[in-house]
């Protein structure tokens, strides 16, 4: 799922990159043994400033702010702190104000190109009339089904440095930094209308370090037990391979019985391998070469996600390729387009001002709206050159799909029509037109 998005090209990679750095920069500031020191102030301000600059990448950040408010009261409070009340509260001060700096600047900006209204109504107020939601729960499930063992080690390292923090002597090592801010994206999926896995792209680095963390240290109490000498220990893990192995055994005799015989090798190889990586860990800690099984247990548990990943690249997007270049090839930069979902109008001007047209979007489009656009379009005050005539196009409504098949016709390619040469225009979105897009 992370290599899924981060791969496509969409603001939310550069806010994580943005969002990591504020949480690294924070990390090294409160376990900075120097808490009035300049280098101290200066992370400070670094995590705030990559925070902000996040928050202007994508929106979606904004549900970081209640898990940095919480993380921020946390360091003020807590009297294991480093330094007095009054400097970690200037620390804080200088954190904030570095957030603020690029965001007042941004505004600024807008400010002065006449610009800032129309700025906060189509990235604030627009968004608040979002009216489809659906729950977290769907690709929730999907996170599991492709990475079991990270969403099994993850929740309990979660929880486990959750329970320390309320240690003492654990909260220098900056835990709560990672484990708060967890808990506060994970909780923002609940609260997003739609939690879209772009989002998860927030906190799966955490939830990756926290499982990671979780593994090394099981592995190191393993290795300082058998280096205590526990007689019990080694016997005891054996046991409990043994048990697993006879888990994994009778999870591959059904596995012979159920699958078919086209596809036995492909059901039955993954369990034989992990039958083989349990031996090789159990005598590798028996062994005690800590840092040999850890390496094994990681390869393995790798196995499976590159192997997702890399059937992703099977999937070959030449016919998009092709329809793309036929619009660029067959209309002028000022020719206009309109689309539903499809994307093959990227490189060319929108005649309409919702530039793409699914269902979360046509769902804010009153039925006013709607008629004025059938209006236009009706008049030839909007007459886009090319239009991409797919479901969601189709589906804005009956008397608009109508027109569009009257006033249109198919080149051949896909989801391209051309507008009918005995169709008159009065060319795209005139000075007044009711449709026309506030350019900012």
């Amino acid at each position: 799922m992370f290599f899924e998005k981060s791969l496509e090209v969409r603001p939310d990679l550069l806010a994580v990159i943005f969002w990591l750095g504020c949480l690294i920069m924070l990390l090294r500031a409160v376990r900075s043994d120097d808490a009035d020191g300049r280098k101290t102030r200066w992370l400070f301000a670094g995590s705030g400033v990559s925070l902000g600059i996040g928050i202007l990448c994508t929106q979606k950040l904004l549900l970081a702010l209640p898990g940095m408010t919480v993380v921020m009261a946390w360091y003020l409070l807590d009297s294991c702190s480093h330094g007095t009340f009054q400097v970690r509260f200037r620390n804080m001060i200088f954190q904030f104000s570095s957030f603020c700096a690029p965001i007042l600047l941004m505004l600024l900006y807008f400010l002065l190109q006449g610009a800032l209204n129309q700025f906060i109504e189509y990235n604030l107020l627009l968004n608040l009339r979002w009216k489809v939601r659906f729950t977290p729960y769907g690709y929730l499930l999907r996170l599991v089904e492709q990475n079991p063992c990270l969403v099994a080690f993850g929740t309990v390292g979660l929880m486990r440095t959750l329970v320390d923090l309320f240690r003492q002597g654990t909260f220098r090592r900056g835990e709560f930094v990672l484990v708060l801010n967890a808990i506060g994206l994970i909780v923002g999926l609940f609260l997003m209308p739609v939690p879209y896995t772009q989002y998860y792209l927030l906190f799966l680095p955490l939830v990756a370090i926290l499982a990671g963390t979780l593994l090394v240290e099981a592995v190191d109490m393993l290795t300082e037990l058998r280096e205590r000498q526990f007689r019990w220990l080694w016997p005891s893990s054996a046991a409990v391979g043994l048990l697993l192995e006879v888990l994994l055994a009778l999870k591959l005799g059904y596995t012979l019985q159920m699958a078919e015989p086209s596809h036995l090798i492909e059901k039955i190889y993954p369990t034989i391998i992990w039958m083989g990586v349990l031996v090789g860990v159990v005598m590798l800690l028996i062994r005690g070469r800590r840092d040999w099984a850890l390496a094994l247990l990681l390869i393995a548990l790798s196995v499976r996600p590159l192997d997702q990943m890399l059937n992703a690249f099977s999937t070959r997007n030449t016919d998009t390729l092709r329809d793309i270049r036929y619009v660029i090839e067959t209309t002028t930069p000022q020719d206009t387009v309109m689309d539903g979902w499809s994307g093959l109008g990227v490189f060319r001007p929108h005649s309409y001002f919702y530039f793409f047209l699914n269902s979360e979007v046509r769902a804010m489009i009153p039925d006013q709206q709607r008629r004025e656009l059938l209006e236009e379009l009706r008049s030839g005050r909007i007459a886009p050159k090319l239009i991409f005539l797919d479901r969601d196009l189709g589906a804005l409504s009956p008397g608009i799909h109508a027109l569009l098949e009257e006033h249109y016709e198919s080149v051949g390619k896909g989801l391209i029509w051309r507008r009918k040469e005995n169709i008159p225009s009065s060319g795209d979105l005139v000075p007044g037109s009711s449709m026309a897009p506030h350019r900012t």
